[in-house]
Order: structure tokens, then sequence, then C-alpha cells
């Protein structure tokens, strides 16, 4: 589950890397998230990092992991929040931000619309629909591991969109990093 016991084709050297250009801003902050996810030993260290890079700017963000058909709360700044966060299962067969994300492979900023299943997030964060969230896809390896999902106001969201890019695929590289480590050590 996102990147511990995935395989590697080698073919990732030569995928061209489609993450953005470095945001400007806070060097310190984003180099201090570039050198936690080199170092990363397990992928719970990558999450820490996203969030916690996160959690100042986005107190309404969290990352989700993607197995089959369900999407299941995963990291969330409030580490004591995690439990009632891991509860928070959403079905990819229903509709919701997740499965139009899960579907298109694509990001996702919009209005999070009142139905059952996106009313599950909403209520995690103690709002009511509808909300505009930013729901971007962590794929490694062509698949489709995770989810970050943050919600705010829609101006905010659309100007940190490619700095918000940008951290997720540098994460994707992370993971990719951490299956490769893996690969070497239990070879």
């Amino acid at each position: 589950m996102l990147g511990e016991d995935d395989e590697d084709d080698g073919d990732d050297y030569h995928q061209s890397e489609q993450i953005g250009e470095r945001p400007e801003g806070s060097e310190e902050k984003l180099n201090t998230l570039l050198r936690k996810l080199v170092t990363a030993e397990n992928r719970n260290d990558i999450g820490r990092a996203i969030v916690n890079y996160l959690t100042a700017d986005y107190p309404r963000s969290a990352l989700f992991m993607v197995r089959s058909n369900l999407v299941t709360g995963w990291m969330f700044a409030d580490e004591t929040m995690i439990p009632q966060l891991e509860q928070v299962t959403v079905s990819l067969q229903e509709f919701s931000v997740f499965s139009l994300v899960a579907n298109s492979r694509a990001p996702y900023l919009g209005p999070v619309v009142d139905n059952a299943e996106n009313r599950k997030l909403t209520m995690f964060f103690g709002t009511q629909p509808p909300q505009t969230a930013l729901v971007l896809p962590l794929t490694v390896q062509e698949r489709l591991v995770g989810m970050l999902y943050l919600q705010d106001e829609p101006t905010k969201l659309e100007m940190k969109r490619s700095e918000l890019q940008y951290i997720v695929g540098k994460a994707e590289m992370a993971f990719r990093l951490l299956i490769l480590r893996n690969k070497i050590l239990n070879s």
C-alpha cells in the first residue's frame, strides 16, 4: 500500500515528470519538506512531511489512501484525529469528489456537492456542504494510490494549485525512491 510492496518496472527514470515549476515563497519551508521526502524511511514519513507542510495554510486538508474501490482516511495534521479520519471511507462506486478524480486521474477543483459520500468528508472537517475542495491524485507507477484533499476558499485553492501539484509530484517521486530503496535492501 502506498509504495511499500509495489514492484518497480524500471521505467520511472524515462517518464517525464509533470510536477510543474518549483513554487516561489518560503524556500526554507519547502527545502525542509523536500529533505524530509528524500530521507523518508516509510510511507508514513512521506505522508507526515506533506501534512506538516500544509497544516499552517490548510487546516482542512488530509491525505487519503486508495485501495480497490475505497478511499480511506490516512494522514491529518492533528494526530489525535487520525483514528476518526481512518473511519472516513468513501466508495469509488458512488459519486463523490474522489470518484471524479479516480475516474479522470486529474485534479479536481470545485464544489463538494451535498450527497452521502461527500458528506463524510465535510462532516469530518466540521463543515456543511457545499464547500470548495481541491483533490489531487497521488499516483505511483501509473497506479492511483492516494489523494490529497484540501478544503478552503476557491481563490486560495486556485492560487496555490500549482504549488500543491508540485508537492504531490515530489511525494510521488519519494514513493518511487522508497520502492527502489526497499528493492535494493530486500534483494
